[in-house]
């Protein structure tokens, strides 16, 4: 819902603008120009209430799958037995149990947005289709090149984020090697110099 009105607004400045400089006189194209504002304004409120929902429920539900899914985990992960964990590291295994989740919750996240991003641009282009085809074309002209630009963007970047992920597997595999250490040092008796 929120897409359509945003795509609509273009026409309704056209309108207001093409009637109010048109036939109409002084005062009435005063009265429809403010006919117009409040509309758009209306439109702009009901599209930013649409949206704010839209995304609050969207990310509640990723965010409770995602807490969902990390309890299950965690409960598969405490029911391993010990020589799984002797053949694996637990920094490893966290996180790539992290990444994943994060993956998933992204996902769950931002897929439903990118196809309603899809369906405005449709939506934009066949308006702009209506309007000017030949202006249309040359706009679409750069669709091609900001295509390129985020495939070399991507290519780029997924390495550095399987490097990140390496280095964070590290680190949590010496924070899990210290948590230990500290546990077992904490059940030692202190000998007591009297």
């Amino acid at each position: 819902m929120a897409s359509p009105s945003k795509c609509q607004y273009p026409w309704f400045l056209r309108r207001a603008v093409d009637r109010s400089l048109g036939g109409l006189d002084g005062s009435a194209a005063l009265d429809d120009l403010r006919w117009h504002v409040i509309l758009l304004v209306v439109m702009a409120t009901a599209a930013f209430a649409l949206r704010f929902t839209y995304r609050y429920l969207l990310f509640s539900t990723a965010c409770r799958i995602e807490t969902d899914l990390r309890d299950a985990i965690y409960q598969h992960l405490t029911r391993l037995s010990f020589s799984f964990y002797d053949r694996v590291a637990a920094g490893e295994v966290i996180s790539r149990a992290n990444s994943d989740i994060r993956s998933i919750q992204l996902l769950l996240a931002f897929g439903p947005l990118a196809g309603l991003s899809i369906v405005s641009l449709l939506m934009a282009l066949g308006f702009m289709l209506s309007i000017h085809v030949p202006l249309t074309l040359v706009t679409v002209s750069t669709m091609p090149l900001v295509f390129v630009l985020a495939q070399k963007l991507r290519d780029r970047v997924f390495p550095l984020s399987w490097v990140t992920q390496g280095r964070m597997a590290e680190v949590a595999m010496v924070v899990d090697e210290m948590s230990t250490e500290l546990e077992w040092s904490s059940r030692l008796p202190l000998n007591s110099t009297r």
